[in-house]
């Protein structure tokens, strides 16, 4: 009985004496409990201090950029026409120098396609809502917008003996496209266009032309797009050919494209078209 009262006294001055000691320590020698460790495993696993933090951390990622320039001409002129059109009045002249830059890097893509690929030179070329807004410096560098009749006149060949046969895609008919007023053109076709041979005297011609060779879409009309302003030198047909009804007055003709008119005017080489 006597000797667990000692151990009793005993512990009561010891444990007061340990407590202190322990609270007596360095603040660095004694483990800390910090908001990291109530955190999950995954967590922990990444938080490391000191020097083994650039080993454990992962890597951070490097900042993407937010603008990277196109190696295309096409491209990177149409972003050109973007700015330009977004910069204030005041700012508009001050771009036209590169504009021209990037216009003339462009020409000899754009006839190239022309020659090779038609469809996608037309629809590459610039919008016309676009390009009805940007100043005559620029416009004068493009392709221009076609849609007239032509004669069009169909030329055929084949190798000669001591030529090797055509690769596929390769042919030796040749189309030539003469225009009153604007001369002979060197005419480049695609799909229903491209499988007649025959020689038509008076064509509805409807593409893009640069220098001397014409991309003809295979449409000889064209929808026009929303916002452009019509031909004003081609007669407005206001009256429906479907349904004979009126679509809008002679004062409404002419004005540039709405919303509510989308895919319903059509420009033949000779009339703009108000469908219902």
């Amino acid at each position: 009985m006597r000797l667990k009262q000692t151990l009793w006294l005993t512990s009561l001055i010891v444990l007061p004496g340990l407590l202190g000691i322990y609270l007596s320590r360095p603040s660095d020698l004694r483990p800390q409990i910090t908001a990291t460790e109530s955190r999950s495993t995954s967590e922990k696993a990444t938080h490391v201090e000191g020097p083994l933090r650039q080993i454990v951390s992962p890597p951070k990622a490097k900042p993407i950029a937010t603008t990277q320039l196109s190696s295309d001409p096409l491209v990177r002129f149409d972003e050109w026409t973007l700015s330009y059109l977004q910069a204030k009045e005041t700012e508009k002249a001050e771009l036209i120098a590169e504009g021209q830059k990037l216009a003339i890097e462009r020409r000899q893509i754009f006839k190239s396609l022309i020659i090779d690929h038609p469809r996608e030179a037309i629809e590459k070329a610039v919008p016309m809502v676009v390009r009805q807004k940007l100043p005559l410096e620029i416009v004068s560098l493009l392709e221009k917008r076609m849609n007239k009749r032509a004669g069009v006149t169909v030329y055929q060949g084949v190798p000669a003996e001591s030529q090797p046969a055509l690769l596929p895609g390769q042919t030796l008919t040749h189309r030539i496209a003469e225009m009153q007023g604007e001369g002979a053109y060197n005419l480049h076709v695609y799909g229903r266009r491209a499988e007649s041979v025959l020689n038509v005297p008076n064509a509805a011609l409807n593409g893009v032309i640069m220098d001397r060779e014409f991309a003809a879409s295979e449409a000889p009309l064209r929808v026009l797009e929303v916002g452009e302003v019509p031909d004003s030198s081609k007669t407005a047909v206001t009256i429906c050919p479907v349904s004979g009804k009126e679509t809008l007055t002679a004062a409404q003709a002419g004005k540039a494209i709405t919303a509510q008119q989308q895919e319903s005017v059509i420009e033949t080489p000779e009339e703009n078209i108000y469908l219902c």
